[in-house]
């Protein structure tokens, strides 16, 4: 009996002791389970990511190409539109150099009528001060502040023919007695100092007696010059008087000056 006591306990330890390592063994796979779960988690958080991300990709390139395709269908209407742009540009340039050419000619106008007078000397019959074909300016507003002078070159309207304009010496002021012989101009009985010329002057002319308000023109090339001597309307009027030679341009610039 008291060994048969003694196995059972001896087996109830051997069982204490199984089930012990059955419980250890039993936490161990429990925890090994528990592993493999949180990493089969993982593994299907991971390939839940990588599908949403693909699918998110996939709806951009939706979109994209949805962009693509409307970029496409106003891509072509662009050229009409910038086609039309082009030719409201093209209208408005166009308008705008009209504007400017007009401006221009009309400034022109007003500095050719009022201001300036542009001349172009066709002859000889002032050389060698203003060569044939040299161009000048003269200043219309001279006469409106200045006396003329003896010795001025001066643009003025052909007393014969008063729409052509004329460019000559002024000699002869009002009331002026002119002679000329042996090849000198004399004014009221003196000689008068011309260095200018470089010709002497041909034949005897005169007298000539100068109306008020009036002036005796010469050429410096005085042997090829059509000027008082050979007019019928002798003198060129005060009213006559365009403006005063200023400048030569043409081959050279050339300022002029009255010389008595």
């Amino acid at each position: 009996m008291a060994e048969e006591e003694i196995k059972a306990t001896k087996m109830t330890k051997e069982e204490k002791k199984l089930a012990k390592e059955e419980k250890k063994r039993l936490k161990e796979q429990e925890k090994l389970e528990k592993k493999n779960k949180g990493r089969n988690a993982a593994d299907d958080a991971k390939a839940a990511a990588e599908g949403g991300a693909a699918a998110q990709g996939a709806k951009e390139g939706a979109a994209s190409a949805e962009a693509g395709n409307a970029s496409g269908s106003e891509g072509g209407k662009a050229p009409a539109q910038k086609e039309k742009m082009t030719k409201e540009e093209v209208v408005k340039e166009f308008i705008d150099w009209i504007i400017v050419i007009v401006i221009a000619v009309l400034v022109s106008f007003i500095i050719n009528a009022f201001i300036i007078v542009n001349a172009t000397v066709p002859t000889q019959s002032m050389e060698t001060t203003i060569m044939a074909g040299d161009r000048i300016i003269g200043s219309r507003l001279y006469y409106l502040r200045h006396e003329p002078r003896r010795g001025d070159i001066v643009v003025f309207e052909y007393p014969d023919d008063p729409s052509t304009l004329y460019v000559k010496r002024l000699i002869g002021m009002p009331g002026d007695h002119v002679e000329i012989h042996d090849g000198k101009v004399f004014i009221n009985g003196e000689e008068l100092y011309e260095p200018y010329l470089t010709v002497t002057t041909e034949g005897e002319w005169g007298p000539y007696d100068v109306p008020e308000d009036s002036y005796f023109m010469l050429g410096d090339n005085r042997n090829s010059s059509v000027d008082s001597r050979y007019w019928q309307n002798t003198y060129v009027t005060k009213d006559g008087l365009v403006g005063k030679a200023v400048l030569k341009y043409w081959k050279g610039f050339t300022r002029f000056n009255a010389t008595e």
